[in-house]
């Protein structure tokens, strides 16, 4: 075998195990990816207009599963079969019950309008009977509402929704506007 054989057969192994390497590293990177996804994170497009002007219809969020949750926590929860977004805004302890006027109050505290979270309407019980009223919010459960209150179906809907049922808190919202 001449000197370039060797040589040419040389650099086709070398070629094939960098090949080898790359598609390996690929591979680990993939997997990392996909475990990822599916247990420390999870995407969910913006279907309804709960949290509107917060989130919109085709947003795309990106929620972190692994956390603890607190008031005021943008988080996307499963009602029924289907994937929602909500706002905590009460949590295990938190005392829940109406003004004269109807207006829902968390521990006796009427629930503001506050245009920095995009939240414009009052709250108003409006319940069909799911959330017992007054209450308090039992162990394992939250208080979520939408910000959209006039039209969110919510935990005045839905009642308290467990902790279970949470998937993650909201951490980046990609704005893919439908119009």
């Amino acid at each position: 075998m001449t000197g370039k054989n060797k040589k040419d057969r040389n650099n086709g192994n070398l070629l094939w195990v960098m090949w080898k390497d790359l598609l390996t590293d690929l591979a680990v990177i993939g997997i990392i990816l996909a475990v990822m996804l599916n247990v420390v994170f999870g995407i969910s497009s913006v279907t309804a207009s709960d949290m509107f002007p917060s989130l919109a219809p085709g947003d795309l969020v990106l929620y972190y599963r692994l956390w603890e949750y607190r008031n005021s926590d943008i988080v996307v929860y499963l009602a029924g079969k289907e994937l929602r977004l909500g706002r905590i805004q009460g949590v295990p302890g938190d005392r829940i019950g109406t003004t004269e006027d109807g207006e829902l109050t968390i521990n006796e505290n009427i629930q503001p309008v506050q245009e920095r979270k995009g939240l414009f309407f009052r709250t108003f019980y409006s319940g069909d009977g799911s959330l017992p009223c007054p209450s308090e919010v039992p162990d394992g459960t939250f208080l979520i509402l939408g910000d959209q209150r006039d039209h969110a179906l919510d935990s005045r809907s839905l009642g308290y929704i467990k902790k279970d049922h949470l998937k993650g808190k909201v951490l980046i919202v990609i704005r893919r506007r439908v119009t």
